[in-house]
């Protein structure tokens, strides 16, 4: 016998704890329902009147609830009427019709969920496909508006001098988006871009520099178009201004002193000095008369 009890036991907790579980994922499918009953009816004058109750009510599944309780005391006749927005979600009719019209003032309403609503998870771990994914990968609610946008928030210097200028350009994210690889270019009346550095990445709001050099080869107040560019894109076009002044002295460069080519017009130079003393001293062998241009000779040696 003491064996039978502990099976029963066993047994009604099973059921305990299977109810327990089965309620809780009823519970995660709860929904609010909202109806309006309106009640039209005639009273002991035969003059007709109306009157209505809103109820808010939760249902997880199918539910009933009782009528709201109306005074019908004075009425020779009365009609019930549900009034609910038709979403798709759920469906309520009274019990005794099974559509939206009594005239029984104890009727139930019945509520059915056609559609159980699920959470959206929408997040780095899980993006559902209700979810808006933007172009940087990030998963946001529904609704949400990807939009990719920067903005120069100011540049500096806007005076420089004729040649290659480092030009410092401030960029703002405006966006909504994460952006990657920006980088701006700078052209113009004898303006030109020769190098940029962009930025890697620049978040949504934030703000970062891009350093760019650019070529001038005129003076005065040039105008100047910017070009805006993420990952090899171009996103913005603007104009801006920047005055050139001055002219650079123009720089010869130092190309060094080549030491062997030097080297090798001396050893030249000694050779042809050798060579001339050797014809001199074979005419004067000869009997040639030389002593005339023997002091150009030994000048030119000390040279």
């Amino acid at each position: 016998m003491r064996r039978y009890s502990g099976y029963i036991k066993y047994i009604a907790g099973y059921i305990i704890v299977s109810i327990m579980i089965l309620a809780g994922i009823s519970a995660v499918y709860a929904l609010d329902v909202e109806y309006n009953v309106r009640m039209d009816a005639i009273d002991a004058s035969s003059a007709p009147f109306a009157t209505e109750e809103n109820a808010t009510k939760s249902c997880e599944d199918s539910c009933s609830f009782p009528m709201p309780a109306f005074d019908i005391s004075n009425a020779n006749f009365a009609n019930f009427t549900l009034e609910y927005e038709k979403s798709g979600s759920y469906s309520i009719y009274f019990d005794s019709t099974g559509n939206e019209f009594t005239q029984d003032p104890n009727d139930d309403i019945i509520v059915e969920l056609t559609k159980k609503p699920t959470a959206i998870n929408c997040n780095d771990n899980k993006c559902d496909k209700e979810c808006v994914t933007c172009s940087d990968k990030r998963c946001h609610e529904p609704g949400f508006e990807c939009k990719e946008s920067v903005t120069i928030e100011n540049i500096f210097p806007n005076t420089a001098d004729i040649g290659v200028t480092q030009l410092n350009i401030l960029l703002k994210n405006t966006g909504t988006v994460d952006l990657t690889d920006i980088y701006t270019e700078v052209s113009g009346d004898g303006i030109s871009t020769i190098d940029v550095t962009p930025i890697a990445s620049l978040v949504s709001g934030d703000k970062d520099y891009v350093f760019l050099k650019m070529n001038a080869t005129k003076t005065g107040n040039i105008d100047l178009v910017i070009k805006l560019f993420t990952n090899g894109v171009l996103k913005d076009k603007t104009f801006g201004q920047i005055t050139i002044v001055g002219d650079k002295p123009a720089v010869i460069p130092d190309e060094g002193i080549n030491v062997s080519q030097l080297s090798a017009k001396l050893n030249e130079a000694k050779a042809r000095y050798n060579d001339i003393e050797q014809q001199y001293e074979s005419k004067k062998a000869a009997g040639y008369v030389v002593d005339l241009i023997y002091d150009k000779i030994k000048e030119t040696g000390k040279g």
